[in-house]
C-alpha cells in the first residue's frame, strides 16, 4: 500500500480515538466524586492565553513547542508581537511590521535587484523575509501551515499578509523545524489565529483609520464565551492608498472562530475565513521618443531622468520632446502611468479544525487540519514605454499595453496529530512534558499565461493557417491611451475579463498555451502545444517528530531534546521539460538547555537544525536539479525577568550555517557558463537558479518592559554578520562543436568537406565543391575578424554568435533556404553539448576564464541591514490633568543594509561590487487619547510615521553593465515620506 496512504490512514484513526474516547472518559468521569475529576481534569497544555492589553511582555509561547511554556525557562529565543504592541504602531501587515521593527529582518528576492529598493505594495516576484540573513519563505498559520503561493508567499497577495484576524505574531529565532515542515536557518514567522474566548462576556471593537494619502481602513472584531461555547468574529474593509497615485490596495475579509467543548475535556475550534484584495503595482518605464526625433532621453528610465533634472527642454541636451509629460511628471506619479494594466487580484479563503483532549491529569491530545485555497492573478502589459506625442496613434502623451495575465491558483492542505504526555521523573526532581506526533502537508500550485485573442461576432477566437504561433490564433495589437494631463486608473477594459470590445473588434481571454491531453509525453508532461508559460508545481513533506521538555529542581534548570524525520519533495512540470522532481529526507535535532544563574537572572545554550524545500524547482545553469536546504546553527545567551512579570528579554550570540540556499544570479552569467549553442544547451534545460552555502552571525538583543502598569517599552537590535562560507564556480561548457577533419577543415557527418562562397550571400549561402570559385570552409575561416564567415563569438563564453554567417551555415538553414548536402552528408553539427570548453575549436581572441565565478569565499550576503535597532516607548496617562491622554513613539535605525552586487565594467569582467543603501533613521511618533464612558471606550491616535521626513533618492546601478550604460541607470526612494494615520476606536 502507498505510503503516504499508511500516514493518512493512521491519521484518521487518531481522530476517531480523538472524537470517540471522551464518550468513554465521560462515562469513567461520571463514576468519581466531583472533587476526583476536578483535580484529574486541568489546564489543556495546548491552549492559547491572552495577552495582556498594556503590555508588550508575551510571557508564554505555544508556538515553539506547541503546548504552552514560559519564554523564560526555553532554550530559545523569540521575538514576539502582542496586540498591544501591534495596535500601538497601528501596523496592518505582518510583513511590513516585521521589516520594521524585528531587528535583523529584511526583504530580499531570488532575484536580488528586483528587489532592490522595492516599497511597501510592490509586487516583487520570489520576495520573501530573511531573518538572520537566511531566506525565511513562508509565514506559518498557527504553527500548522502556510497560506498562498509557496514560490510567492503572502496570505492575503504575494509579500502582504493581512493581520486583521491575527492576535500575535511570533518570530522564533535559528533553525526550528521540530514542530514545522521546514522553515530555514534563520527562523520561523509564526501566526496566532484571533482566539474565541470561554467564560468571556460579550466584547470588541471597531476601529476606522485614515491617513494623508486617502486610506480607509475599517475594521471589527466581536467575541464572547461561555464555559462551553464561543465565538470570535472579525471583519475589515480596506482601501489602502500610498504616495504614488493609484497605487494602493482594496481588500475586504472575514472572519470565524467558533469554539466548543462538547464534554468536559475536549475542545474543539473551526476557523473559517475568506480574503479579497485588489492591487495596482507601479509600472517602471522608460522614454520612448523614437528615433526620428533625435531626443537624448530616448530609452532613459524615467525616474532616472526625474532624480537627474532632465524632464524638461534644456537649451545643452537635445531634449528636442520638450518637458515629458506636459510638464506633469512628478514622484507621485510616475510608477502610476499603466493604471490597473499593471495590477494583481488575489482571493484566499482557509478552513481549520483542532480538537485537544486533555484525557487525564498526565496525557493531552492534539489534531489540527488545515485547507487554504488561494486564486491569484497577475494582470501585466508588454509595454513599458511612455510614447512622445509624435510616436504613438493619439497623437498626444501616451503608454500602451497587450494586456497579458499569469493565473496562479493554488491548494494547500495540512494535517497534524501529536500527543503530550506530562509527568515527574526521577522521583519528582523533574518534571517532564514530551511530544510526539506527525504531519503531513501539500502545496499544487499552477502558473498559467493568458492572451487576449481577436474573436468572431460569438466571440469565439478566429483560427487561421496563415498565423503560425498561438495555434493559429492572433493576438490584440497593443491597445495606446493618450495621458496628456496625468495617469488614468482605468484605461481600458479589467482583465481577466473574458471578452471585451476594443477599437470595434471583438477580443476574447484564452490560455497562451493550449493543452492536448493526447500530446502528454515522458517530454512533455502537460501536453502543451505551442509556447507560452504552462506550468504545474508542487511541494509535499511529511514527517514525524518528538520533543521532550522538562524542567529540574523546580524551573531552575531546564532541557529540551528532540528529533523530526521528515521527506520533501519538490515537482515542476513545464513546456519543452521532462517531468522535474526532487526528494530530500532531512533528519533534525535540537538540544538545548536553560538554567538559572541568579534570582531572575538565566543562561541557554542550543544547537538546531532545520531545512527549506526549494523555493523554485528549476536546474542550475548546468542543468542539475536543487535540493532542500539545510540549516544547522547554535545559540548561547542571557535571559532576564523579574518576580513582577514586567521585564522580559534576552541577549544572545548566534552562529548558523544553511546549505544549498536558491539564489538567483544574472542571466548574463547563465549564459557565460552554459550557453544556447548551436547544438541547444547541456542537460536540455538550464536556468539562472543556484545553490550555494551561506553563513551568519551576530549579536540579538529583545527586551520588553513594564514599569508601570502605564509604561510600556520595547527594544529589538541585532548585527546579523552574512557571508558566503565557499566559492562558487561552474566550469564553463561547449555547446558549438562541428566536424572536423585533420587539416582544420569543416565536414559533414561522413568527412565530406563543407564548400562556401567566397562572399557570403544569404539568398544563395550554400555550395558544393562544384560550385564556381567555392572554397572549403576552415576553422582559420572562423578565426579571421575580416572573413565573412568569422565565427564572432560572445565574451566571454566563447560561443559562435548565433546571427552570424557562419552560424547559418552550421546549421544548415538560412530561414526557409536549406542546404541540400546535408540530405546526403548529414550534418555538420555533431549534437553534442556539455563538452568541456578544452573541446572549443574555434579560438576567440580573447581569453576564456574557464571557469565562471558566482560568489566567493567571505562575500557578504544582501537583503538586510548589518546594524539594525528599534525602541518603543509608550505611556498612558490615568490620572490628573493628563488623564486618558498617551504619547510615545519609536525610532528605528538601519545601518549597512546591502542591496545587492553588480559588475561595473560589465559581466564579461566576472568581477562584482556590491551596493550598500544609506544609513537610515526614523523617528515615529504615537499620541492618543481614550475615554471610558460606563462600558464603552472611546479612544482616538495619531500615528506620524518619519516624522523628520527622512528619506533619499537612489541612483541605482545596473547589475550587468554598472554605471557604464546611462539608458540602464534607474532611480528609486529609499525611505518613504511621512506619513500621518489617524485612528479612532471603540471598545465595548
Amino acid at each position: 500500500m502507498n505510503k503516504s496512504l499508511n500516514y493518512l490512514l493512521i491519521v484518521i484513526l487518531a481522530v476517531g480515538v480523538n472524537l470517540i474516547s471522551p464518550l468513554v472518559h465521560a462515562q469513567n468521569v461520571s463514576t468519581t466524586s466531583a472533587n476526583t475529576s476536578e483535580n484529574t481534569i486541568v489546564l489543556n497544555p495546548f491552549e492559547v492565553t491572552q495577552d495582556a492589553d498594556d503590555s508588550y511582555g508575551a510571557l508564554n509561547s505555544n508556538s515553539i513547542t506547541r503546548f504552552k511554556t514560559e519564554l523564560d525557562k526555553l532554550p530559545v529565543s523569540a521575538d514576539i508581537f502582542d496586540q498591544a504592541f501591534i495596535k500601538d504602531v497601528a501596523a496592518t501587515t505582518i510583513e511590513q511590521m516585521l521589516m520594521q521593527y524585528s531587528a535583523g529582518a529584511g526583504n530580499a528576492s531570488l532575484d536580488q535587484t528586483t528587489g532592490a529598493g522595492s516599497q511597501p505594495g510592490d509586487h516583487v516576484s520570489h520576495q520573501f523575509m530573511q531573518l538572520r540573513g537566511f531566506n525565511t519563505t513562508s509565514i506559518q498559520r498557527d504553527g500548522l501551515m502556510s497560506l498562498g503561493l509557496f514560490y510567492n508567499p503572502g496570505g492575503t497577495l504575494p509579500g502582504t499578509t493581512s493581520n486583521f484576524d491575527v492576535d500575535r505574531v511570533e518570530v522564533i529565532n535559528g533553525p526550528q523545524a521540530l514542530l514545522y515542515a521546514g522553515g530555514g536557518a534563520g527562523g520561523v514567522i509564526s501566526t496566532v489565529s484571533k482566539q474565541a474566548r470561554f467564560n468571556s462576556p460579550m466584547g470588541g471593537s471597531t476601529d476606522f483609520k485614515i491617513d494623508n494619502y486617502g486610506s480607509k481602513i475599517g475594521q471589527f472584531d466581536l467575541g464572547f464565551g461561555t464555559n462551553k461555547f464561543a465565538l470570535r468574529f472579525a471583519a475589515t474593509a480596506q482601501s489602502v492608498q500610498t504616495r504614488r497615485i493609484n497605487i494602493g490596495t482594496k481588500m475586504d475579509g472575514q472572519y470565524l472562530q467558533i469554539a466548543f467543548k462538547p464534554f468536559k475535556n475536549t475542545t474543539i475550534r473551526v476557523i473559517g475565513e475568506q480574503t479579497f484584495s485588489n492591487h495596482i503595482n507601479p509600472a517602471t518605464l522608460t522614454l520612448a521618443a523614437g528615433s526620428s526625433t533625435n531626443d537624448s532621453r530616448q530609452s532613459y528610465n524615467l525616474k532616472y531622468l526625474m532624480s537627474q533634472n532632465m524632464l524638461g527642454a534644456t537649451a545643452s541636451s537635445p531634449n528636442t520632446q520638450g518637458a515629458i509629460l506636459n510638464g506633469l511628471l512628478n514622484w507621485s506619479n510616475v510608477d502610476s502611468l499603466q493604471g490597473w494594466g499593471n495590477s494583481e487580484k488575489g482571493t484566499s479563503t482557509y478552513e481549520s479544525i483542532n480538537i485537544e483532549t486533555k484525557w487525564n491529569s498526565w496525557l493531552s491530545s492534539q489534531f489540527s487540519a488545515g485547507y487554504n485555497n488561494y486564486h491569484y492573478d497577475l494582470i501585466s502589459t508588454q509595454s513599458t514605454s511612455l510614447y512622445t506625442p509624435g510616436d504613438n496613434t493619439t497623437g498626444q502623451w501616451a503608454v500602451a499595453s497587450s494586456p497579458i495575465d499569469t493565473w496562479e491558483p493554488a491548494r494547500n492542505k495540512a494535517i497534524r496529530f501529536s500527543l503530550v504526555a506530562e509527568n515527574q521523573v526521577m522521583g519528582g526532581i523533574g518534571h517532564s512534558q514530551t511530544i510526539v506526533g506527525a504531519d503531513y502537508v501539500r502545496s499544487d500550485a499552477f502558473s498559467i499565461v493568458y492572451d487576449y485573442f481577436l474573436a468572431d461576432s460569438n466571440f469565439n477566437a478566429i483560427t487561421s493557417p496563415a498565423v503560425t504561433t498561438k495555434n493559429g490564433r492572433t493576438q490584440l495589437s497593443t491597445i495606446y491611451w493618450s495621458i496628456p494631463n496625468g495617469p488614468i486608473e482605468y484605461p481600458y477594459f479589467s482583465p481577466p475579463t473574458p471578452t471585451a470590445v476594443v477599437n470595434g473588434q471583438n477580443v476574447v481571454r484564452g490560455i497562451s498555451q493550449i493543452v492536448d491531453l493526447t500530446q502528454i509525453s515522458g517530454s512533455n508532461p502537460l501536453g502543451t502545444t505551442s509556447t507560452g508559460t504552462y506550468e504545474f508545481l508542487r511541494r509535499q513533506d511529511h514527517g514525524i517528530y518528538g520533543v521532550n521538555y522538562t524542567q529540574w529542581f523546580g524551573g531552575k534548570l531546564t532541557t529540551m531534546a528532540g528529533l523530526r524525520l521528515a521527506k520533501v519533495l519538490g515537482v515542476t512540470m513545464e513546456p519543452g521539460d521532462p517531468y522535474n522532481h526532487a526528494r530530500t529526507f532531512s533528519p533534525n535535532v535540537n538540544f538545548g538547555v536553560d538554567g538559572q544563574i541568579y534570582g531572575n537572572l538565566r543562561a541557554y545554550g542550543e544547537f538546531s537544525s532545520s531545512y527549506s524545500p526549494p523555493l523554485v524547482l528549476f536546474v542550475d545553469p548546468a542543468g542539475k536539479m536543487p535540493t532542500s536546504s539545510k540549516g544547522t546553527g547554535g545559540e548561547v545567551g542571557l535571559k532576564i525577568s523579574n518576580d513582577a512579570q514586567t521585564v522580559s528579554g534576552s541577549i544572545s550570540f548566534y552562529k548558523s550555517k544553511s546549505t544549498n540556499e536558491e539564489y538567483q544570479i544574472p542571466s548574463g552569467l547563465q549564459t557565460d557558463i552554459n550557453p544556447t549553442g548551436l547544438n541547444g544547451i547541456a542537460g536540455g534545460a538550464s536556468s539562472t537558479y543556484v545553490d550555494l552555502t551561506r553563513e551568519s552571525s551576530g549579536i540579538q538583543v529583545i527586551l520588553t518592559a513594564n514599569p508601570s502598569r502605564n509604561w510600556r517599552m520595547r527594544l529589538s537590535a541585532s548585527t546579523p554578520a552574512g557571508k558566503i562560507e565557499t566559492n562558487v564556480a561552474y566550469p564553463q561548457l561547449y555547446n558549438d562543436q562541428f566536424h572536423e577533419n585533420a587539416a582544420g577543415q569543416v565536414t559533414y557527418a561522413d568527412g565530406t568537406i563543407v564548400y562556401v562562397n567566397p562572399t557570403y550571400n544569404s539568398k544563395a549561402p550554400f555550395a558544393t565543391s562544384a560550385t564556381a570559385g567555392a572554397v572549403p570552409l576552415t576553422v582559420s575561416m572562423m578565426n579571421t575578424s575580416t572573413s565573412p564567415y568569422y565565427a564572432s563569438p560572445v565574451n566571454p563564453s566563447g560561443a559562435i554568435l548565433s546571427t552570424s554567417n557562419v552560424a547559418y551555415i552550421l546549421k544548415g538553414a538560412v530561414g526557409t533556404v536549406i542546404d541540400p548536402q546535408q540530405n546526403v552528408h548529414g550534418t555538420i553539427l555533431t549534437g553534442a553539448t556539455g563538452l568541456p570548453i578544452s573541446s572549443m575549436q574555434i579560438t576567440p581572441s580573447f581569453a576564456l576564464p574557464g571557469l565562471i565565478p558566482i560568489e566567493n569565499s567571505g562575500d557578504k550576503t544582501v537583503g538586510y541591514p548589518q546594524i539594525s535597532a528599534n525602541f518603543t516607548n509608550m505611556y498612558s496617562f490615568s490620572s490628573g490633568m493628563l488623564k486618558g491622554f498617551k504619547i510615545g513613539g519609536s525610532v528605528v535605525t538601519s545601518l549597512k543594509y546591502n542591496m545587492f552586487y553588480y559588475y561595473p565594467n560589465g559581466i564579461a569582467t566576472l568581477q562584482k561590487q556590491l551596493f550598500t543603501a544609506p544609513n537610515m533613521t526614523t523617528v515615529n511618533l504615537i499620541a492618543g487619547y481614550a475615554h471610558k464612558f460606563k462600558h464603552v471606550t472611546f479612544s482616538s491616535q495619531v500615528n506620524m510615521n518619519n516624522m523628520f521626513n527622512h528619506y533619499d533618492i537612489l541612483i541605482l546601478p545596473n547589475q550587468s553593465t554598472g554605471w557604464t550604460v546611462l539608458s540602464s541607470l534607474r532611480a528609486t526612494m529609499y525611505g518613504l515620506p511621512r506619513t500621518t494615520t489617524w485612528s479612532n476606536t471603540i471598545n465595548f
